[in-house]
């Protein structure tokens, strides 16, 4: 039995080429035996890299179009048989054995975490953009995670225990936000570790399927749907101050105290009924949830209240 017979490779291709290959020897020269590989509607031409890998054991799960790497990585969750341990890689040369040998060992120290893959990414000339773009991706990350950090959100080399399967399968999203979706929940669930590995970008950006501008607004799309909402309900408490003040004017000076709880309830609602359904699509318990939701609220609100009032 090889040291990794409990862990399961899964790969998304797309357009694969002969770095697929020399990715699986590798794998296999560290005793990496279990690998899935998911052809996500590559041509016709392509279609000998899959069948080679197919004479190396490999198990090839093929899409008739173009899915989404989402969808590649959720599926091969699906159909691949049950293990102790999955760990997800692109085949664009951006990760080698040697990264992924790296993920594993830390992942069988650390059986009840989530171990991901953090590129080194140096500040040189001509990589200002990726910079500043990973700080970005950073930012938004800690935003969107109530404070909690992560160096490489945007990494596709990870790893997680058999008991965070039934939420990979659950996470919705058909490109990169599905990796970003499941990175934010599975971080809620389980603790995370990282490993450093050397990224070679260069040879990744000469097939990267990765579209700067559109695939980062659909991996942030929980984001801007949070500003929206949050904008609609603001939109709501000024409304309702104002009516509410008119209504209560003949209370004198704390009219406003009372105008801006009333709207606060009002927004409140609005806020949690948007957030709930349309920002984060939230799945936990709707009774748990709201008495959360309103401890905070209420204590937000008196706090505003009392402000207002001073």
């Amino acid at each position: 039995m090889g040291a990794y017979d409990n862990c399961i490779i899964l790969i998304p291709t797309l357009q694969s080429d002969e770095r697929l290959i020399q990715m699986i020897h590798g794998l296999h020269e560290r005793v990496f035996y279990k690998i899935a590989v998911t052809d996500d509607g590559s041509s016709d031409d392509r279609q000998k890299y899959f069948q080679e890998a197919e004479i190396m054991s490999v198990k090839v799960i093929h899409h008739s179009k173009k899915m989404g790497k989402g969808v590649d990585l959720r599926l091969a969750d699906e159909k691949i048989g049950e293990s102790d341990f999955y760990i997800t890689a692109d085949c664009d040369g951006q990760y080698s054995s040697e990264d992924i040998e790296k993920v594993a060992k830390e992942l069988l120290e650390n059986p009840d975490y989530f171990v991901l893959g953090v590129r080194t990414c140096e500040r040189k000339k001509g990589k200002k953009v990726r910079f500043w773009l990973n700080s970005c991706q950073k930012l938004f990350f800690r935003i969107t995670n109530h404070g909690k950090e992560c160096p490489d959100p945007r990494s596709g080399l990870r790893g997680f225990p058999a008991s965070l399967k039934k939420l990979a399968l659950c996470i919705e999203g058909k490109s990169y936000d599905y990796e970003l979706d499941f990175l934010d929940a599975a971080i809620q669930k389980t603790p995370i570790e990282v490993v450093p590995i050397c990224s070679d970008t260069n040879n990744r950006n000469k097939t990267s399927h990765f579209r700067p501008v559109v695939d980062l607004l659909g991996m942030y799309l929980k984001f801007w749907k949070y500003l929206f909402t949050s904008n609609v309900a603001t939109v709501f408490d000024l409304v309702f101050f104002i009516i509410f003040e008119s209504l209560f004017s003949k209370l004198g000076t704390i009219s406003i105290f009372v105008a801006t709880i009333c709207a606060r309830a009002i927004s409140g609602s609005v806020g949690y009924i948007l957030n709930r359904y349309i920002s984060f699509q939230s799945k936990l318990n709707p009774e748990r949830e709201m008495v959360r939701y309103s401890i905070v609220f209420v204590c937000q609100m008196a706090a505003n209240g009392r402000i207002s009032y001073l």
